[in-house]
């Protein structure tokens, strides 16, 4: 059985690629935003300020 399908011309413009895989500018966001994003979203504390109070 085949299946027919279109590749994304410019996958930096969609967080996902397929129905469950991020692209690469998502996973980077979300990296970003792990290290030093605001409590709010990453609390109590993010990445970074948990690094430095070690």
């Amino acid at each position: 059985m085949s299946h027919d399908f279109e590749l994304c011309e410019n996958v930096s413009d969609y967080m996902f690629f397929d129905s469950s895989h991020t692209t690469e500018k998502a996973n980077r966001h979300t990296a970003e935003s792990m290290w030093d994003g605001p409590s709010d979203l990453v609390g109590p504390f993010n990445l970074k300020t948990l690094f430095q109070n070690l």
